[in-house]
């Protein structure tokens, strides 16, 4: 109980404090938080200055040692690769892909950032190292740039197009030790004594990943699970150490002259790969392993001194050691195992379910989520409200189907089928009593008194992967990558639909319905408005998960790699709309035409109140007001979108190195003062900024906007007329 109250005091500390920036996507994490995306890069200053890096272009800091976070803007860049800082101020970061692309440098602790691209068009950068606030080197595909300048200018100090340079370690100006992968066989370490002039090089008989060196003598290579050593700087080289099998370090780390540490990922017992950290205390001679509960891999650590360190990875996990690694501490919030469906019952009370039997619950609308419900189960791979109380998740324990009930919005689970059935592949409740669910071996069970007893209806096929049910009678099937059947009279007959193949089903009603094929390039949504009778095909992005409607017109799918898709006339078009994540995407849940959820990948759970659209908030002037203020919309009265103008002024205390901003929310209300939409949720700079709604959704009458910031509350009324 203790435990559960620590975590939801965390959460709520966490959600209220960190800055959480994606009010340009229109989506919002909820679970992990701050965020869920893989951190790339980590870099501990003294002060307690923490900076990260995200795979997907976030750059984030804290100035309290990982207490609260806040969200750095730089505009287009995608991924951060690396960063250098050289003091809490000035800094450089390594971006996959911006404009310019490559290089962006801050002397203010990140307020602003300018570019200082190598002026190679065709470069990607992997990693980087500054020595001083003049001399730096960045290291990629082919090629090793210096600058001596603090990056106006680059120079190419090497290049040789067999080689993906990994990782760099400078011992001094002149000395500069480069690992290069290069395959799986012809692994290098290039290594300079004229400050990268000229280069010689050692080859391996394997790939090489990162590169560290304690002092002049003494370094390291990583090569897969191996920790290679020299102690005669580069000249010979031997294997000192072997993970565990599957296990793959990438990245070194020293907190002090003989203690190093390497990150990556081992297997756990039951077979995922999660987090793990090897250490010696003796210049490595001996070594010691780590493991962590998190699904995915550690990709970055640094340490501030020789007691507090930072480590970082998959899906925004961060661990904190304040004893040189003898213990590490959770510094963020969640849980980062796959989920695989989510559900709601209102606006408020939703249930998400995946591997392990875990259970998530909110009663919120998400700004919290209760993570410590975990069931007797292997994967709960569905879960559905039937009611305003009642909640059923099915799913499986590798060999036999289960199915578990609550009935107090899933606070409490009682399971009431099990071992009688093949696992269970998806679901369609009803009501609270009335219910159909679809087994592997390619039957249907049925129930109509809330799983006291079940039947078994036949359907044909083998290895049932989704139904659709619409009412009591009118139900579909599908096979994983085969056909169809229908039933109209809940399920004693059924009728094959011989014309499409798929994997994904679902009808918005006995009419009209959708089918996700796969032919392993491409996928098709095939539509049907005549009950199958006959459809019509739409091209589609690859590895659709989820497909679900709001009304006939707008509806949406998921997919993998952080897709999400629109449309807003019935399937004839799709329209990619931003997400930031590209974490796989396996289910989504649909309150009104504003409000939706996402579940997947890494516990991803991510919410929009904008029906996904990206709100296009935007500084207007480069003035700097004197005062917050939040102006009256124009034009009002609108049909069907307005603009929403407001002004934030310097801060009291600005930030170190310059002007800071305020957190700023911006909000809108219906005239019983329910919240409705986010339209602003971030930390602004000082100036006078203009956003739009939409309220194409929404019906005429009085609404409320209201602008919320440091010490400072306005709200506004404006009407829409239709």
């Amino acid at each position: 109980m203790k435990k559960s109250l620590y975590f939801f005091i965390f959460a709520i500390l966490l959600s209220s404090l960190i800055n959480i920036s994606f009010s340009q996507s229109g989506w919002f994490w909820q679970n992990p938080l701050p965020q869920g995306n893989e951190l790339t890069c980590v870099k501990y200053l003294p002060g307690e200055i923490i900076y990260a890096g995200s795979k997907y272009g976030l750059l984030m800091k804290s100035t309290n040692g990982g207490i609260n976070w806040s969200f750095l803007n730089i505009p287009n860049v995608t991924r951060i690769n690396s960063m250098s800082f050289i003091n809490a101020s000035t800094g450089w970061i390594l971006t996959n892909e911006a404009s310019p692309k490559g290089i962006y440098y801050t002397s203010n602790g990140g307020l602003t950032w300018f570019a200082r691209p190598t002026g190679d068009t065709l470069y990607t950068g992997y990693a980087m190292s500054f020595i001083n606030s003049s001399i730096g080197f960045v290291i990629g595909s082919e090629k090793i740039y210096k600058t001596t300048n603090g990056g106006l200018n680059w120079y190419n100090s090497y290049s040789n197009f067999d080689e993906s340079f990994s990782g760099i370690y400078c011992i001094n100006e002149q000395v500069i030790y480069i690992s290069s992968a290069n395959g799986y066989f012809a692994g290098k370490v290039f290594k300079s004594t004229d400050g990268g002039q000229s280069w010689q090089s050692t080859t391996f008989g394997y790939c090489v990943d990162d590169i560290y060196f304690l002092n002049s003598q003494t370094g390291f290579i990583l090569t897969s699970n191996c920790i290679v050593r020299t102690t005669n700087s580069g000249n010979n080289w031997s294997t000192i150490y072997s993970g565990p099998s599957y296990t793959y370090f990438r990245r070194f780390i020293s907190s002090g002259s003989q203690d190093i540490f390497a990150c990556g990922n081992s297997p756990d017992a039951e077979g995922f790969m999660t987090g793990c950290i090897a250490k010696s205390t003796n210049s490595g001679a001996n070594w010691s392993l780590t493991g962590f509960g998190f699904i995915g891999s550690y990709t970055s650590i640094s340490f501030e001194d020789n007691l507090h360190g930072v480590a970082v990875g998959s899906f925004g996990a961060m661990y904190k050691t304040n004893d040189n690694g003898l213990t590490w501490n959770k510094i963020y919030y969640g849980y980062n195992r796959e989920l695989c469906s989510i559900t709601f019952a209102n606006e408020n009370t939703g249930c998400a379910s995946g591997y392990s039997g875990k259970i998530f619950r909110t009663t919120n609308g998400g700004n919290y989520w209760d993570t410590s419900i975990t069931l007797n189960a292997a994967n709960l791979k569905t879960i559905k409200f039937a009611g305003e109380s009642t909640v059923y998740a099915a799913g499986d324990d590798s060999v036999h189907g289960l199915l578990y009930k609550s009935t107090n919005n899933g606070a409490n689970w009682n399971l009431i089928s099990s071992g009688v059935y093949t696992p269970f592949t998806s679901m369609c409740w009803i009501n609270e009593n009335s219910g159909y669910i679809s087994c592997s071996d390619g039957n249907v069970i049925k129930t109509t008194n809330g799983g006291s007893n079940f039947s078994a209806l036949p359907t044909g096929l083998s290895n049932i992967n989704s139904i659709s049910f619409v009412d009591n009678n009118t139900g579909y099937c599908i096979k994983n990558a085969g056909h169809a059947v229908k039933t109209t009279n809940g399920g004693n007959n059924w009728i094959a639909i011989n014309n499409v193949t798929g994997s994904l089903v679902y009808f918005i009603n006995a009419s009209t319905g959708f089918v996700k094929y796969s032919d392993w390039t491409n996928d098709i949504i095939y539509k049907t408005i005549n009950g199958g009778g006959t459809w019509s095909s739409t091209s589609a992005y690859t590895g659709i998960n989820d497909i679900k409607f709001f009304n006939e017109s707008t509806g949406y799918y998921t997919c993998n790699g952080g897709i999400f898709c629109k449309t807003t006339n019935g399937g004839i078009n799709w329209i990619r709309k931003i997400l930031n994540t590209n974490n796989d995407i396996n289910s989504l849940a649909i309150i009104n035409g504003n409000v939706l959820y996402l579940a997947g990948f890494g516990g991803t759970i991510m919410k929009t109140t904008t029906g996904g659209e990206p709100i296009g908030v935007k500084n207007i002037t480069t003035s700097i007001p004197v005062k917050s203020y939040l102006y009256q919309n124009y034009p009002n009265p609108f049909n069907p979108a307005t603009k929403i103008k407001f002004s934030i002024p310097q801060q009291k205390s600005p930030l170190e190195g310059g002007m800071g901003g305020d957190f700023v929310q911006l909000k809108i209300y219906d005239v019983l003062g329910k919240e409705i939409a986010v339209l602003v949720n971030e930390s602004l700079s000082p100036g006078i900024y203009e956003v739009e709604w939409n309220a194409n959704d929404y019906p005429s009458g009085v609404y409320f906007y209201r602008l919320i910031g440091d010490g400072f509350t306005q709200t506004n009324r404006m009407i829409l007329v239709k």
